[in-house]
């Protein structure tokens, strides 16, 4: 079983319109709890012209939350042969970023990521569950060019 560790600096795939083979490097920062992994960008590499990275202003930082309490699958119903509403254990990736809307106003740009399992399934349909999760997170890095112009533009 591996455990969550951003390390080292990662890199993204496709090409950008406004950044050039841009990279994050990553250091562990403080969690909000213990059901999170932080981890503030501490440097950039490749042409990013503009960006910064982590200030107590103008956070960068990413946050992997799982569930603080495991759910477990809901219970069937033999009366009406159902199962009853399926709780979901959810796993989240979210981003932040400080990014100006004036001169001199900071705002928080977030982005989140949320992967919800209906308990039970990772043990009934595994496979299905990391099917899932990899054809999205796939079609998720595929399409990055185009989700950044859908961010800058609302055209998707």
């Amino acid at each position: 079983m591996s455990t969550i560790n951003l390390t080292g600096p990662t890199t993204t795939t496709g090409t950008t319109t406004l950044l050039t083979n841009p990279t994050y490097t990553f250091v562990p920062g403080i969690a909000r709890d213990s059901a999170s992994k932080a981890y503030t960008c501490s440097a950039l590499g490749g042409t990013q012209t503009g960006v910064a990275i982590h200030t107590l202003n103008k956070p960068k930082e990413v946050i992997f939350k799982r569930f603080s309490n495991y759910l477990r699958a809901a219970k069937y119903n033999s009366l009406t042969q159902l199962f009853g509403v399926v709780p979901k254990n959810t796993i989240s990736v979210i981003g932040r970023a400080g990014v100006n809307i004036s001169a001199s106003q900071v705002d928080l740009l977030s982005v989140r990521v949320e992967i919800a399992v209906p308990a039970g399934a990772e043990a009934y349909d595994a496979v299905n569950v990391e099917a899932g999760t990899l054809m999205t997170l796939q079609a998720t890095i595929n399409q990055l060019a185009a989700l950044l112009d859908a961010a800058r533009s609302g055209v998707i």
